[in-house]
């Protein structure tokens, strides 16, 4: 006779879905494992939400949850910024089986890898001509060798 599997029940779910509001800097950082979380920074908004930090080659990159808006933000201390509003904010993807984590809106999303975030923002609903912006967040400097 064939013996039935075991199943795993403390796994966690594959995809989870969590409220943009409820969403903990322990969601966040759960995929962005090389980000350090800031949380004595405050938002420039001056509302609820989380900073995350982390320097790739010689730039200060933060990423900015400000869950009072809500509003996703990514800065360099070189001037770069990458600002997404969701308006009509949808939950939250905890995708662990792609590494993925997506924020939704109405009209825009923003998703985080470890290495890469891309965003839409200012579509059009209904039509399929989005600008997808991407950008990667590793190193380009070749390790000294020994």
């Amino acid at each position: 006779m064939n013996e039935p599997k075991s199943v795993d029940l403390e796994s966690p779910k594959d995809i989870e879905e969590v409220d943009f509001r409820n969403l903990t800097a322990e969601n966040i950082q759960e995929f962005m494992p090389e980000w350090e979380y800031q949380p004595n920074k405050q938002l420039k908004s001056g509302g609820r939400g989380v900073v995350f930090s982390r320097n790739i080659d010689g730039k200060t990159w933060e990423l900015h949850v400000d869950q009072s808006r809500p509003r996703i933000s990514l800065i360099s201390s070189a001037g770069d910024q990458h600002i997404v509003e969701l308006g009509g904010s949808l939950p939250v993807s905890l995708n662990r089986r792609d590494k993925e984590l997506r924020f939704r809106g109405d009209t825009s999303f923003y998703r985080i890898w470890p290495d890469q975030h891309r965003y839409r923002k200012g579509a059009t609903p209904g039509t399929s001509s989005w600008d997808e912006s991407v950008v990667i967040l590793r190193s380009t400097l070749s390790s000294p060798e020994k």
